[in-house]
């Protein structure tokens, strides 16, 4: 035998299946939304450095230079002992042409342009380019730098 519900729980049970329904939809949208802004974030960089940096000397070797010099320069700057290089060094073990320095995809990278004595970023020999962070330590020949980007 069935028994009839009275109108207002019907009403009342039609009322909360639709604010189910709204809570419902209101979440998926929160959902996507949050999911969307975590695959924007992932897809920036963490960290773009800058395009300007500096070499500080560390050990001048037999050159004129004190250390705590530092040598300022842009997105790219070549190395050695050559009037026309951006960071010239007058040091009997760096080359005339020695390397090269630049910013590329928001990193440092340090090249070596087929030194004589070679170019080193913090102890390890440098062949083609090499990755070079902030306050690593850079030589070149027997002077030894530290970028600061």
């Amino acid at each position: 035998m069935d028994i009839p519900l009275p109108q207002d729980w019907f009403y009342l049970v039609l009322r909360l299946t639709f604010i189910g329904i709204v809570y419902l939809f209101l979440w998926q949208v929160a959902r996507i939304s949050l999911r969307e802004l975590h695959q924007a974030a992932k897809q920036q960089p963490v960290r773009a450095r800058p395009k300007r940096a500096k070499l500080v000397v560390l050990n001048p070797a037999d050159s004129q230079l004190n250390p705590g010099y530092a040598f300022g320069f842009g997105a790219k700057a070549t190395i050695g002992r050559r009037p026309d290089c951006a960071i010239v060094i007058d040091e009997p073990s760096v080359s005339a042409l020695h390397a090269e320095i630049e910013a590329r995809n928001h990193a440092w990278y340090v090249t070596d342009l087929g030194s004589t004595n070679g170019t080193f970023v913090n102890g390890k020999q440098v062949s083609g380019s090499a990755y070079v962070e902030t306050d690593d330590v850079v030589q070149f020949g027997r002077m030894t730098f530290q970028l600061l980007a």
